[in-house]
């Protein structure tokens, strides 16, 4: 019984991809079901899109640098909680450790709102490649 509760699950949780899928490979420039025809086209023109191509960019550099960072800070601070004692160590840590309790959402929503309302040089810190790697480090 388990088991067919199991696959009725990945079943309905799966067959919206499938039908996207399968709309996504007709040969007509709207989605029609039943697929008319079968074509890659699409998926070809997606390596044209200079938008696409440009977020793609922006999302490896930022992700390379979030990480990059994350590892060097939690690596120190990882270090030095645990080899050193100092006064307010415990407020540190629960303060680096936040971010686990706080959903994610909500921790965006946050920094969106404070990045919205600070202009750097005349720009606006919500906008910046700096605002995202920021609200991934954290």
């Amino acid at each position: 019984m388990l088991r067919l509760l199991t696959g009725l699950v990945v079943v309905f949780l799966l067959a919206p991809l499938g039908v996207i899928l399968a709309t996504s490979v007709t040969t007509l420039p709207y989605i029609s079901f039943p697929p008319q025809g079968f074509t890659l086209r699409w998926f070809a023109e997606l390596l044209h899109r200079d938008e696409l191509l440009d977020s793609l960019a922006l999302s490896g550099v930022v992700a390379a640098i979030a990480a990059g960072v994350s590892t060097l800070l939690g690596g120190v601070l990882g270090v030095a909680f645990v080899r050193f004692r100092f006064r307010g160590r415990n407020l540190l840590n629960a303060f680096f450790m936040s971010p686990l309790i706080l959903p994610s959402v909500v921790i965006g929503i946050a920094l969106l709102h404070i990045y919205s309302q600070i202009r750097m040089a005349g720009v606006l810190l919500s906008t910046t490649t700096a605002s995202l790697v920021s609200g991934h480090v954290i």
